[in-house]
């Protein structure tokens, strides 16, 4: 069917790890019957039960610069259907690593993934680097991340990085989540994204 209309809002939506889009589409089905852009990117996650940690890593460098190429590509090849001023990120566990770092917080350079990531990739957009602009998407108007990942063992952005945090966020984590601690998850998130108006739903 043709668009009605143009200036649509994008979601862009990021699956857990290993998952795929499909398991996204209760939310994905529903957002797009009401209007907006979705886009499901599916992330080629290694299995991780497999895996070196080394390999087992990479997601941590793939997530962010997918969601800012996946936007990027959809807003030349979609133009005017899509707001680009109007870009929402939802993801979920290491989707919400990847739309919390694309969202606005910055890498810690001595974050816990930095010497795992193959060849030291990571380093080079962690905080403080020319690149570091690289794993954010600009004008980004709300986050929601579910049971997000990066805050075990330490957190992946630190406080400077969640601090970076300035679009409005929404945290969804069940505080018994036997997977990604609440604790270390979307309850120090919303502690540390102290410049964001943010909204925890335990």
């Amino acid at each position: 069917a043709s668009a009605i209309g143009g200036k649509h809002p994008l979601v862009i939506i990021s699956h857990g790890y290993s998952n795929n889009p499909a398991m996204m589409t209760w939310l994905t089905e529903n957002l797009a019957s009401k209007g907006y852009v979705v886009a499901a990117i599916h992330h080629r996650d290694p299995n991780p039960y497999i895996v070196s940690p080394v390999t087992r890593a990479a997601p941590n460098f793939n997530r962010p610069r997918d969601i800012v190429f996946v936007a990027g590509e959809l807003l030349n090849i979609l133009g005017t259907l899509i707001d680009a001023e109007n870009v929402a990120l939802i993801g979920y566990s290491q989707g919400g690593y990847g739309v919390l770092t694309a969202g606005g917080a910055s890498l810690d350079p001595a974050g816990p993934n930095m010497d795992l990531v193959a060849g030291g990739s990571l380093k080079t957009f962690a905080r403080g680097t020319l690149q570091a602009d690289a794993m954010a998407l600009k004008g980004v108007k709300a986050v929601v991340a579910l049971a997000p990942a990066g805050g075990a063992p330490r957190s992946a952005w630190g406080a400077e990085g969640l601090a970076a945090l300035t679009a409005p966020l929404l945290l969804i984590h069940g505080d018994s989540d036997p997977v990604v601690d609440y604790e270390s998850g979307a309850r120090a998130v919303f502690n540390g994204a102290v410049n964001s108006d943010r909204y925890l739903l335990t």
